[in-house]
């Protein structure tokens, strides 16, 4: 059978397993071992699964991934992160659309500590919707922006993502969290903006918070000290080049105990479940890499890659034309595929093309992906996000979430724009990074 016809076929039996219901880490091994089997024959494919998947995964690189794994759920689990919505909520709770702000405010803090979209939403959602229907928010408002706001989790580090990316590409992952911070700030100003001009325009949407004293504003910095201090540590030290982005990660790790113990909240009750759900995510990230090594060794053997990287190089096209070609493939499949998986599945093929055929920068390319994925988070069908929000405030219709993260999808492409146009915004950290 033509290779080209087989891998499609393959394919359309991993979106049919996928849709089934059946694990993504199991889709992609079952699919790849039938792939496999066909090219290789059943000797070599049992030679090859035998070490393919385990040394694919025992990897340097990717020990930074549990991590910051742990330190999100720790953080989280012992409260550090707990002030943050205070804190937005008094700071610009009291501007037209301040709570909705005050929600991209608190998600960017806590997306600077777990880098998880899907953690972002669910505890941020479960602080601002009840104050946001106190004050009279539409709910396609209200709950949009808490879907949307989360997508701001796999771009600032530390972020999981980030890392797939470096260790996919070979890319610096150092350089690919600190590249982050700018765009991630970008992208959360450019929502509040958003959410000020239609409030402005359309004052039904929502209603003023009660105003706040200044001292009550300058009282709420106690909040989030320990959060800041957590950032603080784990960025500066592989801004600085202290450490490694792996030793960062058991740094910052510790220093969430620490913390907590200072803070007074290092209670077992806290802690289990916090160890108990990063372990659970820990397996997960580490089944769905060692899956799509499987499949990405079977897409390897038909020589697919080199022909589509062939066939893209070729196009008679502007090179810019090509770069967003390639980055809106990443929302549909965004939809259908877990962020991690889609990377381990796309990389290998894409970022040749865009760095050697196309002359791109690979971090610069790597922010724009990841930017791309999150757009999937709140893409339909899926929406990963939308369903979280779904499930934190379950009398709102599905549709209407969906429509409330739109104005935040457009201005999530805005952003991504203004980063294709001025790449020295993704770089200038980077470049002034000690190593």
């Amino acid at each position: 059978m033509d290779p080209v016809v087989f891998t499609i076929l393959t394919v359309i039996m991993l979106l049919i397993l996928l849709a089934l219901g059946l694990n993504i880490a199991f889709a992609l091994l079952f699919s790849g071992i039938l792939g496999i089997l066909f090219y290789m024959g059943i000797d070599q494919t049992y030679s090859a699964l035998r070490v393919w998947p385990f040394s694919y995964c025992y990897s340097y690189l990717l020990v930074v991934v549990p991590f910051f794994i742990l330190l999100g759920h720790l953080a989280f689990s012992i409260g550090i992160s707990g002030g943050l919505y205070d804190f937005a909520y008094k700071w610009v709770g009291h501007l037209p659309g301040g709570l909705a702000m005050a929600t991209v405010v608190a998600s960017a803090g806590f997306a600077a500590v777990t880098g998880s979209s899907a953690a972002t939403v669910a505890t941020i959602g479960k602080i601002a919707m009840p104050e946001m229907r106190k004050y009279r928010y539409q709910n396609k408002l209200s709950t949009g922006t808490i879907a949307s706001s989360g997508m701001l989790g796999p771009l600032i580090p530390p972020s999981v993502i980030s890392v797939v990316y470096g260790f996919v590409t070979r890319e610096s992952i150092g350089a690919m969290l600190i590249a982050g911070i700018l765009p991630g700030v970008i992208t959360a100003l450019l929502f509040m903006v958003s959410i000020y001009i239609r409030c402005k325009l359309n004052p039904s949407l929502c209603s003023l918070a009660s105003g706040v004293r200044w001292t009550e504003r300058i009282a709420s910095l106690k909040g989030i000290w320990g959060m800041v201090l957590l950032f603080g540590i784990v960025i500066g030290s592989i801004y600085t080049g202290v450490a490694t982005p792996t030793e960062a990660g058991a740094i910052g790790a510790l220093a969430a105990f620490i913390i907590a113990i200072i803070m007074r909240r290092l209670k077992w009750g806290n802690l289990r479940p916090g160890l108990l759900e990063a372990g659970r995510v820990i397996a997960m990230v580490f089944a769905v890499v060692m899956g799509a090594s499987v499949f990405g060794l079977f897409l390897s053997s038909t020589g697919i890659p080199m022909h589509v990287a062939e066939w893209i190089s070729g196009i008679q096209l502007p090179r810019i034309f090509i770069l967003v070609i390639i980055l809106f493939i990443y929302i549909p499949l965004g939809c259908l595929l877990e962020p991690i998986a889609m990377m381990l599945l796309t990389l290998p093929i894409l970022y040749p093309i865009v760095v050697t055929s196309l002359g791109y920068n690979g971090i610069w390319f790597g922010i724009l992906v990841v930017k791309t994925v999150e757009l999937g988070m709140i893409t339909p069908p899926v929406g990963i996000n939308v369903y979280v929000m779904a499930g934190i405030a379950p009398e709102v219709k599905m549709e209407d979430i969906f429509q409330g993260c739109m104005w935040f999808f457009v201005t999530d492409c805005i952003t991504i724009s203004i980063l294709i146009m001025y790449p020295e915004i993704v770089l200038c950290l980077p470049r002034l990074m000690s190593f």
